[in-house]
């Protein structure tokens, strides 16, 4: 076999090791972000931007609405305006990466309360690219996610 085609040893065990979209992820399969809990369409999102409550964490603003439905929580992710498709959506797929890790509490007290949660997460900061690394996106996803479960705990309705 010829020196070029064998395979480097750093990129053996890059390819082994499971993605965290992947379907069959076992460390992470729990934590998982179905497609019907994804908010979508214009009308869903204006609603909510419109006339939800803001919980803000720098460089996020999340609006939210919490309704008296069958429990869970939608999420949508959305950005300000920035230099390219490829910069949006690179923010966009490190949003819902965090996401996913994190909105299993809020999922829980959703449930446990028998409330929805719809939510529009914004990537507000779009200058800085300090702001655009997924450890600092990841960190104020889970202050957001940590208001956002006091606030579904403190929620009464009137029956």
């Amino acid at each position: 076999m010829d020196a070029r085609f064998s395979p480097v040893e750093g990129q053996k065990g890059e390819r082994d090791s499971p993605s965290a979209t992947s379907r069959d992820s076992k460390t992470l399969s729990g934590y998982r972000f179905p497609r019907e809990r994804i908010l979508k369409g214009y009308r869903s999102f204006q609603h909510v931007i419109s006339s939800g409550s803001v919980v803000a964490s720098q460089p996020l603003r999340c609006f939210f609405i919490v309704e008296k439905k069958k429990g869970g929580c939608r999420a949508g992710f959305t950005t300000r305006r920035t230099r390219t498709k490829v910069q949006r959506n690179k923010i966009r797929r490190r949003l819902r990466e965090a996401f996913r890790q994190e909105y299993y509490p809020l999922d829980k007290a959703c449930r446990k309360k028998n409330v929805m949660i719809s939510c529009v997460i914004m990537f507000v900061d779009t200058n800085s690219r300090k702001q655009q690394k997924y450890t600092c996106i990841k960190k104020a996803i889970q202050q957001i996610i940590l208001e956002l479960t006091r606030r579904v705990i403190e929620t009464e309705f009137n029956e």
